[in-house]
């Protein structure tokens, strides 16, 4: 029974020390990265984008922020997130065209690096763009901030 529990304990870390691996180097050689090289505003600026299908209908959002974004930066706004697919169906049946995911973003640190993970369920098959924003933290005002970023043909 230990060794199993010991077994067990190993793959489990194995597969968190994975991903941690990539966070801590930057997400270099991970396939779908993109450069992305973004200001919203001067202070928060994304380098890199990467969206990981975990699972079926499971997706980890990752922005890698540029090593001079503080968090108190990040914390002002809120991060609009609209994810766009010919393939979102919702419970009655009929497909959507798009998808919110929207979040109050705090920074991640691994190693040197800073990020922004959103982690997600959704009945999503194929994305084919999103369009990324910044908007007031404590209530919507029909007012973005800053420069809005597309990401276009991701394909998934």
């Amino acid at each position: 029974m230990k060794r199993f529990v010991g077994i067990l304990i190993f793959f489990v870390l194995l597969a968190s020390c994975k991903r941690d691996g990539y966070l801590v180097n930057g997400l270099k050689n991970i396939s779908n990265t993109r450069n992305i090289n973004h200001t919203f505003i001067k202070s928060f600026r994304i380098e890199k984008f990467l969206i990981q299908r975990k699972e079926i209908g499971e997706f980890s959002l990752i922005l890698k922020l540029d090593s001079k974004t503080k968090p108190i930066d990040v914390e002002r706004y809120s991060l609009g997130i609209r994810v766009f697919s010919d393939t979102i169906t919702n419970k009655n049946g009929n497909v959507k065209p798009s998808y919110i995911w929207d979040c109050k973003p705090s920074i991640e640190a691994f190693g040197d690096n800073k990020y922004i993970i959103k982690n997600v369920k959704a009945p999503i098959k194929f994305i084919d763009s999103i369009r990324l924003f910044l908007y007031d933290r404590d209530k919507y005002r029909a007012k973005e901030y800053g420069k809005t970023l597309w990401i276009r043909n991701i394909g998934l």
